[in-house]
Order: structure tokens, then sequence, then C-alpha cells
């Protein structure tokens, strides 16, 4: 419970009591690396799209030269507009970059 209370989580005594005894496999009411493992990877899940989105947003496309680009939006995203304050950063920050460094390079292979 105190380690969840670090993260933020607040649960109950029960409620930390249920976990443990849905993950506790031989009732010794430890829980082995194994017990852990198989409780993470095949707990039955009640909610499969939040899941999915989840993961949607966890993973991350790779593009090289350290850029990363969001798999795509999600619904909300698009009707707040959280996609075109996305892509305005995102040209802002490439023109800063640019404009700033680009200079700098070139006098770099000046005085080399």
């Amino acid at each position: 419970m105190q380690s969840l209370r670090d993260l933020g989580v607040k649960i109950s005594e029960q409620q930390a009591e249920k976990i443990l005894k849905s993950m506790d496999k031989n009732g010794t009411m430890t829980i082995d690396w194994n017990e852990w493992r198989d409780y993470h990877l095949l707990h039955p899940v009640e909610n499969i799209p939040e899941i999915i989105l989840y993961w949607k947003h966890s993973t991350i496309f790779d593009v090289g030269e350290n850029l990363t680009v969001p798999d795509e939006f999600t619904v909300e995203e698009r009707q707040t507009g959280m996609w075109w304050r996305h892509l305005v950063a995102g040209g802002g920050a490439g023109a800063v970059s640019r404009t700033c460094t680009a200079p700098l390079d070139r006098l770099k292979v000046l005085m080399q």
C-alpha cells in the first residue's frame, strides 16, 4: 500500500488484500517473481479499448534523428484541437532550431 501511495495511487486495505490474494497462487501471501509475471501477463482485463488507447500513446514510431511521432490522435484530441497545437509547436521548434543552428554550422565549416 505504501508503494502505491508513493506513486500517488490510494487504495484501501481491503483492495490491497484483494489484489494480493488474486496474485498469490500458492496461498503464502507472498508474491514471487513467477506469480508477479503471470498475474501481469495473463490477468484478464475488463476494458480492452482503454488498454488499446494506452498502447497507442505509449508506443512511439521512430523516424530517425531523435524525432518521434505518435501513432495517431484520439477523437478527443482531434475535437479539442490538440493536433493543431502539436503541429504548430513542432513547426515552430523546427524553424527556430534551423534558424539558430544553420549559421553556427556554416561558421564552423568556414573555420575548419
